[in-house]
């Protein structure tokens, strides 16, 4: 994984503007590959996983959200 692969990835799904900078600055350690790992597997998992449970929320359900992490 490149530097170039990673800014890439970053620009396309990160959120916002400030997206990219903002992954750099939460993980000033990550390399290319985690960074990439990173913002793909949030855009692909997480945050539709959050917005379901929000939406559940809104609607007046219940909705609990869990975090796996291996750090």
């Amino acid at each position: 994984m490149s530097e170039e692969q990673a800014a890439n990835a970053l620009q396309v799904f990160a959120p916002g503007p400030d997206g990219a900078r903002r992954y750099r600055d939460a993980f000033p350690a990550a390399g290319p590959e985690e960074l990439y790992e990173m913002v793909r597997s949030d855009w692909l998992f997480r945050m539709p996983s959050l917005h379901l449970a929000e939406a559940q929320s809104a609607a007046g359900g219940r909705a609990h959200v869990y975090e796996l992490a291996s750090r």
